[in-house]
């Protein structure tokens, strides 16, 4: 399950999704609500953190979905630290991607004060801020600067503001914390994981690596993730089930490295991808003649993830590889 941060949406996984469904894994990139294609509900300005948790939580609930490995990239994870609390019983990992990783009690503003006047300059009144431009946040290539821009939409300033509510993480949960070492926003909690010998991974990259590093943060993601075959939807889903969590099952959508993807996409997918994979998006279902921006499925093929500098420190005893 892969969970946007800030300005995004599930769009912005359309590099990486296609490896780890290539690896045999199940896929869900939800947009959350008030952003991308979920924006300009009625209630963008009152939206916080609780109503993201629901939403996801609900998705999770809604497709009886366990074994459930959780992304969060950067805002992204305050909402699957706040869903694995809650539904702990159905997540089976939970991965930092240069991300919030809060107490209960904490907000992102509280984590990182200087966000506070960032959102202030941005705000376009009525509660809500204009997207941070993504060159700011280190993107330097040309052609995923200008895409970020043209992708991203305003986010409710309170999804900021508003604490973690309870209850803490479970201690058995095995959570790692990723690194992008051109970023230094979030070097402090990667120490702090160090500090209490948790694992840490680092890649060379700028604070969004699933579009500048796909196939080096796939690789890690297949290392902290338990078997494809264990994160799935229940295998007694029924397709009423499905049909309740908004999940189109096996709508014949292209899962090709085209679908979404930016300008000079480098996802190098291996031999076995499946071009006709069904699509399963949960939140944000778009019509069924759209590509597959909000989550992708295939049970089949293999990735190539060998390339690259990425450096992981303790991931060997978080789960096998798929």
């Amino acid at each position: 399950m892969l969970v946007h941060g800030s300005w995004g949406g599930g769009w912005i996984w359309s590099r990486l999704a296609p490896l780890l469904v290539a690896a045999g894994h199940q896929v869900y990139a939800p947009t959350l609500p008030g952003l991308a294609e979920r924006a300009n509900d009625p209630r963008d300005a009152s939206i916080g953190l609780s109503e993201h948790i629901d939403d996801l939580a609900g998705l999770l609930e809604r497709a009886d979905l366990t074994g459930v490995t959780l992304v969060g990239h950067s805002y992204g994870g305050m909402v699957t630290t706040g869903v694995a609390a809650r539904l702990p019983e159905r997540v089976a990992a939970l991965v930092h991607l240069d991300a919030f990783t809060p107490l209960p009690g904490q907000s992102c503003f509280d984590l990182v004060p200087w966000l506070t006047d960032v959102f202030a300059e941005l705000s376009e009144g009525g509660g809500t801020a204009r997207p941070l431009d993504p060159a700011a946040l280190g993107v330097d290539d040309p052609d995923d600067v200008d895409w970020l821009r043209a992708h991203s939409t305003a986010m409710p300033v309170r999804t900021h503001q508003e604490p973690l509510p309870g209850p803490a993480l479970p201690d058995t949960l095995p959570v790692t914390f990723i690194r992008c070492l051109r970023f230094d926003a979030f070097a402090a909690t990667a120490d702090d994981f160090r500090a209490r010998g948790l694992p840490v991974a680092e890649l060379d990259c700028h604070h969004f690596a699933q579009v500048s590093r796909p196939a080096e943060l796939a690789s890690l993601l297949l290392t902290a993730a338990p078997p494809a075959t264990e994160v799935s939807a229940s295998a007694g889903a029924s397709p009423e089930t499905k049909a309740k969590a908004g999940i189109r099952a096996e709508a014949e959508v292209r899962a090709d490295t085209g679908a979404g993807a930016p300008p000079g996409a480098r996802v190098e997918a291996g031999a076995g991808v499946e071009t006709g994979a069904g699509v399963e998006t949960g939140i944000g279902a778009p019509p069924s003649n759209a590509k597959p921006e909000n989550g992708t499925v295939a049970r089949s093929g293999a990735v190539d993830c060998s390339e690259g500098s990425a450096r992981s420190e303790g991931l060997a005893g978080i789960g096998g590889t798929a």
